[in-house]
């Protein structure tokens, strides 16, 4: 015959369980909660939503360094040749032969 579990045991093992019942129930308050907080309820779709939001910004990062890499290639080009038609018309002049 199995031995009696005294008293004193079972008070302290029915409290620790009502304290991890109450735990169980504030998590999933908590849960409940932070589900709330989406639009419909839907995490998933929220999560979805940031994703396409984030991939767009990486998107436009890449477009913006990709114009201004071209603009300056272009600028560059312009600069150069500029710089080579004023010396071109300068040794045409006769400028530096005086």
């Amino acid at each position: 015959m199995p031995e009696e579990i005294p008293e004193s045991t079972l008070n302290t093992l029915l409290e620790e369980i009502r304290r991890l019942n109450a735990k169980v129930d504030e998590n999933t308050r908590i849960t409940s909660e932070i589900r709330d907080g989406f639009p419909g309820g839907d995490a998933d779709g929220h999560r979805r939503y940031h994703e396409e939001v984030i991939e767009q910004m990486a998107e436009h990062r890449k477009l913006r360094k990709e114009l201004i890499t071209h603009l300056v290639k272009t600028s560059t080009w312009v600069a150069l040749s500029g710089a080579a038609w004023t010396m071109w018309k300068a040794l045409q002049s006769g400028l530096f032969l005086k």
